[in-house]
């Protein structure tokens, strides 16, 4: 029995994107099969701002046309955010940020 919604582990760059590797990841989705919500990302200016995030396995590779080389990304990190990332038991991740020392870009 899953006991835990899907957790950062590891970030990667990958090309004009960042990839996010997740432990519980098991059938990662957004919530009801919606497109998934709640990511944004920045590159070397800090200046953060709405990403596509797509489903590749056990990972969520994120994007966004302004940003040609990111270096950073956040997961439902607001107030009151908009975010959707389950797994398959329908478990919920927890808001994560990449721009603090512990995670290795």
């Amino acid at each position: 029995m899953e006991y835990s919604g899907p957790v950062c582990r590891q970030i990667t760059p990958e090309n004009n994107a960042l990839r996010i590797w997740f432990s519980h990841a098991d059938g990662l989705q957004g919530k009801g099969g919606a497109a998934l919500t709640g990511f944004t990302i920045a590159g070397a200016d800090g200046k953060f701002v709405p990403a596509e995030a797509k489903v590749d396995g056990a990972t969520v590779v994120v994007s966004s046309p302004d940003v040609a080389s990111p270096v950073a990304v956040r997961y439902a990190w607001a107030d009151d955010p908009v975010c959707n990332l389950i797994n398959q038991a329908g478990l919920p991740a927890g808001p994560f940020r990449s721009d603090e020392p512990h995670y290795a870009q």
